[in-house]
């Protein structure tokens, strides 16, 4: 039976996922999902609707309430595509989930998707003070401005987050983008993606 692949590209805020998501849809043939545009006018709107700035993400009735739907939305999407057997690119932060195994098996249901023969592999975008502070500034959105005006509270709030090595992920050093593209397209080939650089 055919492999349908599932690649996740995960990271901090300003790690560089559109940029990465896109060299891969760029070299493999793939369908491109990407969070933010799946839900951010309907996050907008419910937000508005119940009194909260727009631009906040901060607040618990996003994180508690919204988000959850945001991932599980996204999610739903990406598996709808992958059962008719399109290979799916998914640019995704996974900032809460991206450490604890339960919490990504319960958006992916890792057996389930080993059972319909998806392949889920996971590239983490490794956190970069400095590079993040540099685009988030540069891309100047509006939802970004509390990062940047609490900096060193939300820098510190995310430096320690790693991936849980049950999932075997791809780490990326985003300070060293060509070298790194290189050893993707190695990991890559070693699961017989037809992916060229």
């Amino acid at each position: 039976m055919e492999t349908t692949n599932f690649i996740i590209v995960s990271g901090c805020a300003g790690a560089g996922k559109t940029t990465l998501s896109k060299i891969l849809c760029n070299n493999i043939h793939a369908i491109y999902v990407n969070k933010d545009t799946v839900c951010e006018k309907f996050t907008n709107l419910v937000l508005k609707t119940n009194g909260f700035n727009v631009n906040s993400r901060e607040n618990s009735f996003y994180k508690d309430f919204v988000r959850p739907v945001e991932y599980q939305t996204t999610f739903d999407l990406c598996k709808e595509n992958l059962r008719l057997k399109n290979d799916v690119i998914l640019e995704i932060p996974l900032i809460a989930e991206i450490g604890d195994y339960q919490k990504l098996d319960n958006l992916i249901d890792f057996d389930k998707m080993k059972n319909e023969n998806i392949l889920v592999k996971i590239i983490w975008i490794k956190h970069n003070e400095k590079l993040e502070h540099e685009r988030i500034s540069l891309r100047n959105f509006l939802r970004d401005q509390n990062k940047l005006k609490n900096w060193e509270e939300y820098s510190e709030s995310v430096k320690n987050i790693v991936p849980t090595k049950e999932i075997n992920p791809f780490i990326f050093d985003g300070e060293n983008f060509e070298q790194e593209l290189v050893r993707l397209e190695n990991w890559l080939n070693q699961m017989n993606y037809d992916y060229i650089i």
